[in-house]
């Protein structure tokens, strides 16, 4: 981050009273020079002529400064005043440090570039932009896939952080093809517009007094009718917690698909329900039950709604998760069960049966370092108490951060995230992994 310290310098502000005599001019000029210039020693500021160890003195009656045989010199100490650094935005932040001096809605600047198998940018670049004073406030991301300084993705955000505007330039040649652009009133979101070579649609929402969603309209060619819509209905007010009870999908004549929530009598969600209204057929669900303290305590997902949950999660009942079960074939018996290891609340290894004989057959193990981050994640990938895969992090800190990784097995899969920063971020604390 380049210094904030504010740049001084000397005001040379007296009117020459004689300026008849060409050798006083020329000495004049000399002199200020000098004093611009630091005096060609340690730089004093102009306050401190009586440290000097030339030979002028000071008129006590005027105030000016006179050299030894009584010229004025011009150095009144009642003119130096510290000019302030100039702020070109006028964002409140000076321009040495400020990212982009020109630009009043940023002030600082993240980079993150990720290297792979030693290629500078091979998996991408991403710039964050900030505006920050007592706070930072997010205002746009691009994202550049391959890093050849042409974006895919830039998304923009208001002061509220809210997303305003997603540019998309699909085929990475420099032109944004598609844009979409969102509106609110205050906390909600009014409408989405989607504009360009790929999408062209308008949707609206409607909210009741309890700012609920109850309405998105569709306007799928954005020509002002309305194709489509969906509605949301809620549990009444008096009931123990107002929620979602079903959600319509593509409304024309007959809704095509529905979403209906069931909640138990303590208002928590025990089931979701997706159906297709005209056939009356389920296609998925999804069932919820609870621990004592209201912590979800089981996930379970059938895909295809035929009694054979395709997930089963299991959660401690502080919210962590404990096992995984998956039924891959989704023939109603487990294919690959996982366990999740915790110490002091922090995960340390994850085991995988993956025949579901009660028999570990990978091993992932993570070590961290005293600040939480990543140190080591290790794979056992046959169980046989032999380390196959050591992923090893190495952090850099500073304005500018290292995070990499080095892969045991295949030095082409070595990784490398360096975060960079720029300007005036404030306190911000940016960090990531992989």
């Amino acid at each position: 981050m380049l210094s904030s310290t504010p740049y001084t310098q000397t005001n040379e502000s007296k009117k020459l009273k004689d300026r008849s005599v060409l050798v006083k001019g020329v000495l004049l000029l000399a002199m200020i020079s000098l004093v611009a210039c630091g005096g060609g020693g340690s730089k004093k500021s102009s306050g401190d002529d009586n440290s000097t160890d030339d030979t002028t003195g000071t008129d006590t009656n005027t105030g000016t400064a006179t050299d030894s045989t009584g010229n004025e010199s011009g150095n009144s100490s009642e003119d130096n005043q510290e000019t302030p650094e100039p702020d070109t935005d006028g964002d409140g932040v000076a321009d040495s440090s400020d990212a982009l001096p020109n630009d009043p809605k940023v002030t600082g600047i993240i980079t993150i570039r990720h290297d792979i198998g030693n290629l500078s940018g091979a998996g991408g670049t991403e710039i964050r932009r900030y505006k920050c004073d007592t706070t930072c406030t997010l205002k746009d991301v691009s994202e550049d896939a391959d890093s050849d300084s042409n974006p895919e993705n830039v998304y923009h955000y208001n002061d509220n952080l809210q997303l305003v505007l997603h540019e998309e330039d699909a085929d990475d040649n420099g032109l944004v093809e598609q844009t979409y652009t969102y509106s609110y009133n205050g906390s909600l979101r009014s409408s989405a517009v989607a504009s360009g070579n790929i999408d062209n649609y308008t949707e609206t929402y409607t909210y009741n007094s309890a700012n609920q969603q109850t309405r998105t309209d569709h306007d799928t060619d954005s020509n002002g009718s309305i194709d489509h819509y969906d509605t949301y209905e809620y549990q009444p007010a008096d009931t123990a917690k107002i929620d979602l009870v079903r959600q319509k999908i593509n409304e024309s004549d007959v809704a095509q698909n529905v979403i209906d929530y069931v909640y138990d009598p303590a208002g928590e969600l025990t089931d979701t329900i997706f159906s297709n209204e005209e056939s009356g057929l389920t296609t998925k669900t999804i069932a919820y039950t609870y621990h004592p303290n209201g912590l979800t305590n089981t996930v379970t997902i059938d895909e295809d709604a035929d009694g054979n949950p395709e997930f089963l999660f299991n959660y401690y009942d502080n919210g962590a998760l404990n096992t995984l079960e998956k039924d891959e074939d989704s023939d109603g018996s487990v294919d690959i069960n996982e366990t999740y290891l915790y110490d002091s609340g922090i995960l340390v290894g994850i085991d995988r049966d993956t025949n579901n004989d009660t028999t570990v057959d990978e091993r992932v193990t993570y070590t961290y370092l005293p600040n939480s981050r990543f140190d080591t994640i290790t794979e056992d990938i046959d169980a046989n108490g032999s380390i196959d895969i050591t992923v090893t992090y190495h952090y850099t800190d500073g304005a500018q951060t290292a995070v990499s990784k080095t892969v045991t097995a295949d030095s082409n899969q070595n990784e490398a995230l360096v975060i960079r920063r720029e300007g005036h971020l404030g306190t911000l604390n940016f960090y990531r992994v992989f």
